[in-house]
């Protein structure tokens, strides 16, 4: 309420000018006062509004706060995490170039092993093929001593039967030739080598 207001609600009471009933003016206060109450009690409502919205923002601030706290640290780990492998680096590039040599040494080594191996094949082939070579001579040798052998048999045999008929031997010229029949006879013992 204004101060006019009040000043012209005033004057008739101040002149004795009650206006008919001498308890207007009075009913008139108490419902200025019901008024003012009921005004108070607004502003009383709207203050614990207030206050209670305030303190509802302090804590959804606060909460705000402990989670940009929470986030802080989880990011100054997070660096820490990063600075260290950071850190690391160097030391797994020096291992990573490491085991890049011994890669290199490794694939070398396995390709000297496998042209070693080929050549080593290569070697047993033809040893192989040596040894077929050397039992198939061997085999035409010991064939032949056989049948040298056969012949000679045969032919001490006839000249025994010769000698006992007691014709000695008429067939053979002289000791020469006899001698050189038996340059080509082959013992097993006396196997030719291979060439």
């Amino acid at each position: 309420m204004g101060g006019t207001e009040v000043q012209t609600r005033v004057a008739p009471l101040a002149n004795g000018n009650f206006g008919g009933s001498g308890l207007q003016p009075l009913d008139d206060v108490r419902a200025q006062r019901e008024q003012q109450a009921g005004t108070i009690t607004e502003l009383r409502e709207d203050l614990a509004r207030t206050r209670k919205e305030a303190l509802e923002e302090i804590e959804a601030a606060d909460a705000k706060a402990d989670r940009e706290r929470e986030a802080a640290e989880l990011a100054r780990t997070a660096l820490a995490k990063a600075e260290l492998r950071l850190e690391a680096l160097p030391r797994l590039e020096a291992e990573i170039e490491r085991l890049r040599v011994a890669l290199e040494t490794a694939q070398a080594g396995k390709q000297a092993a496998e042209q070693q191996a080929a050549v080593l094949a290569a070697q047993e082939a033809a040893a192989s093929a040596r040894v077929d070579d050397l039992v198939s001579r061997l085999e035409i040798a010991e064939k032949r001593a056989q049948e040298a052998a056969q012949e000679a048999k045969a032919q001490a045999a006839a000249a025994g039967e010769a000698r006992r008929a007691g014709q000695g031997w008429p067939h053979l010229r002289s000791w020469k030739q006899h001698s050189a029949n038996w340059v080509g006879f082959v013992t097993p013992w006396t196997r030719p080598k291979p060439s």
